[in-house]
């Protein structure tokens, strides 16, 4: 398996070279990262080819430099071809997206750090992020069922129209097939007053 005894090796972070075509915008992460390398220390080395060209750690490395640090831990990763390596400079990035938070379980781990008085912001979450997850969400209402219209259907006179029940409909409708038998040479309406019901 590749890169399975790869050397964790230290250096000045200046000298990682940012990968020039990097997809992804990071000016944002920049200042979470740098909380979090403040809190925790640097954790995650970065990676880079055999020229220092950064494949994963664009965001380490710029905090880093914030930081002030002199040298960070960085791995060279020889193994892969440069077509793995555009491919997994995507693939770290877009991989973490794919997962996704069980909600009550991640509260009860944040509400035991915040009783510690422990800064959540240094995790990545926002104000706004903390407030939704710790602000009670009211149960849902359950709709009320719509009660059924029934529409009528309508019995149309040039612009005038009139509503007719399903009965008088059925009527209307045998009392006209009946006439079409007859075929008299009078209109329906006339043979039908004639008729009545």
């Amino acid at each position: 398996m590749k890169g399975v005894n790869m050397q964790v090796l230290y250096g000045d972070p200046l000298e990682l070279i940012p990968y020039e075509n990097n997809p992804r915008v990071n000016d944002y992460a920049v200042k979470k990262v740098l909380e979090s390398i403040k809190e925790f220390g640097f954790t995650n080395p970065i990676l880079v080819d055999e020229s220092m060209i950064i494949i994963a750690g664009h965001t380490r490395r710029e905090a880093s430099i914030l930081a002030g640090l002199e040298k960070v831990p960085y791995i060279v990763n020889s193994d892969l071809t440069p077509d793995q390596v555009k491919a997994y400079r995507i693939a770290d990035n877009k991989l973490g997206e794919l997962a996704i938070w069980d909600e009550e379980m991640l509260r009860e781990e944040l509400f035991l750090l915040q009783e510690a008085d422990f800064k959540l912001e240094v995790m990545g979450f926002t104000e706004m992020d903390i407030k939704d997850l710790f602000e009670e969400k009211p149960e849902p209402k359950e709709k009320e069922p719509k009660e059924e219209k029934t529409t009528l259907p309508m019995l149309r006179f040039g612009s005038n129209s009139i509503r007719i029940t399903e009965d008088e409909l059925v009527i209307l409708s045998n009392r006209y097939n009946e006439y079409v038998e007859e075929g008299p040479e009078e209109g329906f309406i006339t043979w039908l007053l004639k008729r009545g019901r």
